[in-house]
């Protein structure tokens, strides 16, 4: 079950694009907000009505208005309202939210995910959307990407000082404990040569915790000796979805797409190893080696290049958008002359799977502008921000030094 969304809070309007045209509309706003927190609907509602009709393009209203419809019962009218809202100022977060919270309510996952995955390219932080996605992710069976959204609201939320995730954090830290237990058992098993219970051990550890990078590694360590290729191939993709930097697990990995006689595959990963700069001379001179004999064989098997287009497509349809983008990226590391076609696509991906990167760079650039025009207090709190969202970013250093200036620099103001 999702969190409550916005729409159980009155928005009071201090975040208007535009200042209000005139007092009466101002103090209309007012009495209407004091109707709804006394909860009478039906008069906030007229209330709110009234306003719209006076200045149609106070987005606030428009939110304000489907927050009653929601509590009315008229999920409709309220998501039209949000909508509204949202066709006058785009980066009303909430709305977003509270689109995706009704969509859900009335048991339509498939369109409250793209709401709230809209809500967190926005707002990576927002940690209802972050919930709400984890929660939703659960309930159609894919845990993957339910822990991935779990575990970025205990990031944000811990970050952030919030303190209502508890069920959460509970949640993960069971499971990571389980899995813990279970990889302690497989290693103890592989130690007295008893692999039938050193797998079922790791796979009681990625069940228990799906993001369990260990699990993935081992089984497809076991399936690659005994030689079940297929096996290892699956187990080592997830290990890299894990852990994208694991150079070593992506010529691995290439090396067993080889002996399944995907060449294609291989020469993907052995494309990406390269371009990680990571292993020695050696190992890299073996690598370029095996792609110039593969380059021979993908010549002549063009129809193998067209089924990483179709399945990246297929995925990005079916809203796989891990598995979309590692297609995509495929299929231009095979035809690099179509990276101007599909470029928009990859960078659309990365925004949806890594949203916080985008808004690391906003909260960045904003913080240098306010630096430059000595507003100092919109500076720190951006370069803040900034640190939240990606502390080991390319600019974290220039930012953590900035913080610790602007504090001292803001100190007589009782900064604490």
């Amino acid at each position: 079950m999702t969190e409550n969304s916005d729409s159980d809070q009155i928005k009071t309007g201090e975040s208007v694009s535009e200042p209000i045209a005139t007092v009466s509309i101002e103090e209309s706003f007012k009495n209407a907000v004091v109707l709804y927190k006394k909860k009478d609907n039906l008069e906030s509602m007229k209330a709110f009505q009234e306003i719209i009709a006076q200045k149609p393009d106070m987005a606030e209203a428009h939110i304000n208005l489907g927050n009653v419809y929601f509590k009315e019962g008229n999920v409709n009218d309220a998501i039209s309202c949000w909508k509204k809202a949202l066709s006058i100022d785009p980066n009303f977060v909430t709305c977003y939210v509270n689109i995706g919270n009704a969509h859900y309510s009335q048991g339509n996952i498939d369109d409250a995910l793209p709401n709230w995955l809209e809500a967190v390219s926005i707002c990576p932080d927002n940690c209802k959307a972050l919930t709400n996605l984890g929660a939703a992710f659960e309930k159609t069976g894919n845990m993957v990407n339910a822990f991935r959204y779990y575990e970025l609201c205990l990031r944000y939320s811990f970050s952030s000082g919030k303190t209502e995730y508890g069920h959460i954090i509970q949640k993960v830290n069971q499971s990571r404990k389980m899995a813990t237990a279970f990889l302690g058992e497989g290693l103890q098993a592989e130690s007295k040569k008893d692999i039938r219970l050193a797998v079922a051990s790791y796979i009681n550890a990625i069940r228990a915790y799906p993001n369990c990078y260990e699990g993935y590694l081992y089984l497809g360590r076991i399936c690659y000796e005994l030689e079940r290729y297929k096996n290892s191939a699956k187990y080592w993709f997830q290990t890299i979805r894990c852990r994208p930097e694991d150079a070593d697990i992506m010529c691995n990995l290439g090396v067993v797409y080889e002996r399944l006689d995907k060449y294609d595959e291989a020469y993907c990963l052995y494309k990406r190893f390269l371009d990680t700069d990571k292993g020695s001379a050696f190992e890299r001179a073996g690598v370029e080696s095996r792609i110039e004999k593969i380059e021979s064989y993908l010549e002549k098997h063009a129809e193998l290049v067209r089924k990483h287009l179709e399945r990246a497509e297929d995925n990005f349809k079916k809203r796989n958008y891990y598995e979309a983008l590692w297609e995509y990226e495929n299929y231009l590391i095979l035809k690099p002359d179509q990276l101007s076609a599909y470029e928009y696509r990859i960078t659309e991906l990365k925004n949806i799977l890594h949203p916080e990167k985008k808004a690391a760079q906003i909260a960045y650039d904003a913080a240098a502008k306010c630096y430059q025009e000595e507003k100092f207090e919109n500076a720190y709190q951006a370069y803040r921000r900034y640190l939240v969202l990606d502390q080991y970013g390319e600019f974290a250093d220039i930012a953590q030094y900035k913080v610790l200036e602007l504090k001292k620099l803001l100190a007589p103001k009782s900064r604490k």
